[in-house]
């Protein structure tokens, strides 16, 4: 099974990929490829020139990331970001005039093409929600170099489009949205994805 944690930059999805891998039997945790991004701290710098580059390197790796943990077969794979919000972030930079609308076009058909192969898209998804003033004091906070130059609009942006898309996911996606204004606990956290696959997505 395959459990994607998502979330805005900075709300804390790597940490609790990390701790869920080590507290969770038969699990392995899937990076988010995001150092090894060749792109990433030009797109903060020169958004309308790297955005296409830098949102089909990460897309790529991702999926290779994915395929490479494929063959340890555990019972639980955690994905730190899955395609579909790779996919958010393009969607941002689109509705931002980041990317052009032939640009996204480009990047729409390499993740319909990415995404046919099995197991590249998540089983399900835990959606952690935090506010923009949270998620942006994170980033403040962890400093990391390639997010240096991020503005505080595209973040707003970034977040506005997370609540818009997991407020009507597409039909069949299941997720699972959590509260994380706050960091909460391990247990916390998978004892609301254990209680969801229980009961059935969607049921009260």
């Amino acid at each position: 099974m395959k459990v994607a944690i998502e979330g805005a930059p900075g709300v804390g999805k790597s940490t609790l990929c990390s701790a869920l891998a080590a507290h969770i039997p038969d699990s392995a945790w899937v990076e988010e490829p995001v150092t090894e991004n060749p792109y990433l701290a030009d797109y903060y710098l020169e958004p309308g020139r790297w955005a296409l580059a830098m949102q089909v390197d990460i897309l790529l790796r991702r999926a290779n990331a994915i395929a490479a943990v494929a063959h340890r077969r555990r019972a639980v794979e955690f994905l730190d970001r899955s395609a579909w919000g790779d996919r958010l972030f393009a969607v941002t930079a689109r509705d931002l005039g980041i990317m052009s609308s032939r640009e996204f076009d480009t990047y729409d058909a390499v993740f319909r093409a990415v995404t046919a192969s099995p197991g590249v898209l998540p089983d399900a998804v835990v959606y952690l929600r935090a506010s923009a003033d949270a998620v942006w004091a994170r980033v403040a906070a962890r400093a990391r170099p390639e997010e240096a130059a991020m503005r505080r609009e595209y973040l707003d942006a970034v977040c506005d489009t997370y609540e818009a898309f997991f407020a009507r996911p597409p039909i069949g996606m299941r997720v699972i949205t959590v509260d994380w204004e706050a960091f909460g606990t391990v247990d916390a956290a998978w004892s609301q994805v254990e209680t969801a696959f229980t009961r059935g997505f969607g049921s009260p």
